[in-house]
């Protein structure tokens, strides 16, 4: 059965074709009160560069990679950006490694950081990357909104680390904004500005604003984070006693049993009478790690490629005379329909197969979860925006309704046996599927 790939793209932070979502270089901006009296607001640019994205060259002491970041702040007003930068920064980085091995690594990165000072109001940052070694130069806009922290109570923005040494405050972002589905605890990083000391409450949110694993939307958009009408699905407070003036924290958030997709989390500062003094939000992403484990066993991922591969693509696969060509016909197949060529990751591959995995997880019976009717529907156009289920009555069975207000369809599952094996009673190309 072939398939018509259904991805809901997300929420659109920018408008951009759907193949430069994927960037050559992370970036993310923080703002934090300014010093002194200064009205302007202490902006925090971090850039992050893979090692595979440098061209590294012999040097004495082994091999190096320069690169010259520059970026420009324009105001913005509406859709409208002033023509003239109100603010540039223009700095030099370097990266060295020992052996040329260590430049193919996949995870290593330079990290680099400036800072600029921005008065309250909506800007567009203009990150260019230039490697001076290859000639190259590759460029990425972020807008952010930095707020007024000149009030009596305030909180900056939030940030989401990797590392975090609590002796000298120092910490390291993640600039990608992304958390494994493995992690079941993360921290964020934040500092809180009161003009009184005394007793507050911290208090976190975590909403989910999309199902799927489209491109994600954190990391590139601080300036419209809002989870109106989203499933809340974590929440903690803590209780503590603030001196005056700043303080640092770094709070842990968990979720359990974290799902793919984009997510909001709001922290805000109360009072005693629970009044919100100030809160603040940032956007970030639950990315599936299971990729390598689903594909594994060859044999059984390649029979799952049923609802998106012709049947003479599978048979292409299977009849390869060796295990390695089986293995590179069935990558080769993937690479085809890689969203972002020349990436380390496969957007589409690991959206798939995270999804049959979902639904071995949720719909298994005494089949795989992915050969159920939920699960076909499950793996061919991912999560429902909501599910009505219906439990057994003396008038009729026990049923649920998917509905997918995105797709403006529904699809009707009936359990006719009592044992969980709900039956798709229209085929999802019927007409009576349609929502209008």
């Amino acid at each position: 059965m072939g398939l018509v790939w259904m991805l809901s793209p997300p929420p659109s932070v920018r408008s951009q074709p759907a193949a430069a979502v994927v960037p050559e270089f992370e970036v993310d901006a923080v703002a934090r009160r300014g010093p002194g009296e200064s009205l302007a607001t202490r902006v925090d640019v971090y850039v992050r560069i893979p090692y595979e994205r440098l061209r590294f060259v012999n040097s004495i002491s082994g091999f190096t990679a320069d690169y010259q970041v520059t970026v420009e702040a324009l105001a913005r007003e509406g859709d409208r950006l002033t023509s003239v930068p109100v603010e540039t920064r223009v700095w030099d980085g370097s990266a060295r490694v020992v052996a040329f091995r260590d430049t193919r690594e996949a995870k290593a990165s330079a990290f680099t950081t400036q800072s600029l000072a921005l008065r309250p109001g909506v800007y567009q940052l203009s990150v260019q990357v230039e490697d001076r070694n290859a000639a190259q130069t590759y460029v990425r806009d972020l807008t952010i909104r930095v707020r007024d922290f000149n009030r009596p109570t305030a909180i900056s923005d939030l940030t989401l680390v990797d590392d975090y040494d609590r002796q000298t405050l120092n910490f390291v972002p993640r600039t990608d904004g992304v958390v494994s589905t493995d992690e079941e605890r993360f921290e964020v990083f934040f500092e809180a500005y009161t003009g009184r000391a005394g007793r507050y409450l911290l208090r976190h949110t975590v909403s989910r604003l999309q199902r799927d694993n489209g491109p994600e939307t954190a990391g590139l958009s601080r300036a419209i984070v809002s989870s109106a009408g989203a499933e809340v699905v974590a929440t903690g407070t803590d209780d503590v006693s603030l001196g005056s003036g700043l303080s640092q924290h770094v709070s842990p958030i968990t979720l359990d049993d974290p799902r793919v997709g984009s997510y909001v989390l709001t922290m805000s500062i109360e009072d005693g009478t629970g009044a919100v003094l100030d809160e603040a939000s940032v956007a970030f992403s639950v990315r599936w790690s299971g990729l390598e484990a689903a594909t594994q066993n060859l044999e059984l991922a390649i029979s799952q490629l049923e609802y998106i591969a012709k049947k003479k693509d599978i048979a292409y696969i299977l009849e390869a005379p060796t295990e390695s060509e089986r293995s590179a016909r069935f990558r080769a197949f993937w690479d085809r329909r890689d969203p972002s060529p020349g990436t380390r990751r496969n957007e589409m591959m690991e959206e798939y197969y995270y999804r049959v995995n979902y639904a071995n997880r949720r719909y298994g019976t005494s089949e795989d979860g992915w050969k159920t009717d939920r699960g076909f529907v499950m793996v061919r156009f991912g999560e429902p925006d909501y599910i009505e289920r219906k439990p057994h009555s003396f008038d009729y069975e026990p049923y649920e309704i998917w509905v997918y207000q995105r797709l403006g369809r529904q699809f009707v599952f009936v359990d006719k046996t009592g044992f969980g094996d709900y039956q798709l009673l229209v085929p999802v190309w019927d007409e009576r599927t349609r929502l209008y």
